[in-house]
């Protein structure tokens, strides 16, 4: 209980801006997993965890960013194989996380494609919060390459 009471907390703060206290329910979440495994709300915690990771990634100091760098990886890698045996539920999540650990690399481009990808694939399977979640991170990936591009020249 303890575990998921922290997730689904996490998810409310996310999506109510609240991106540091997310990150410290997120936390938690992943302390207590180890308490309640398989359930069908775990690709929740590491979906939502790599989004709250993502959101907060410029308040990081440097020694912090490889430890978190490794969690989304390994989130991500964790959605690789959930996507691999029901994509209808788990692609377009795959594709979301792979483009904020694209943004975070610096790779733009790429995550803008990710971020497309995920926004077709959740509309496809029916998962409206997902795709809405999917526009706005596209929307604000594109406005900051925006706001390079002009600071740049």
């Amino acid at each position: 209980g303890l575990c998921w009471h922290h997730v689904y907390k996490a998810l409310t703060l996310y999506l109510n801006g609240e991106y540091k206290l997310a990150l410290q329910a997120s936390m938690i979440a992943a302390e207590n997993k180890i308490h309640e495994p398989g359930l069908m709300m775990t690709p929740d915690h590491h979906f939502y965890n790599s989004l709250i990771i993502g959101a907060n990634w410029n308040t990081f100091a440097d020694s912090e960013t490889y430890n978190y760098q490794q969690i989304l990886i390994d989130n991500l890698d964790l959605m690789k194989m959930w996507m691999n045996h029901c994509p209808d539920n788990f692609s377009h999540r795959y594709h979301l996380m792979s483009a904020e650990l694209a943004r975070i690399e610096e790779r733009y481009h790429h995550a803008m494609e990710e971020y497309d990808h995920a926004i077709a694939l959740a509309e496809e399977n029916g998962y409206m919060h997902h795709q809405a979640i999917a526009h706005e991170l596209a929307g604000k990936n594109h406005g900051h390459q925006q706001q390079r591009e002009q600071e740049a020249g």
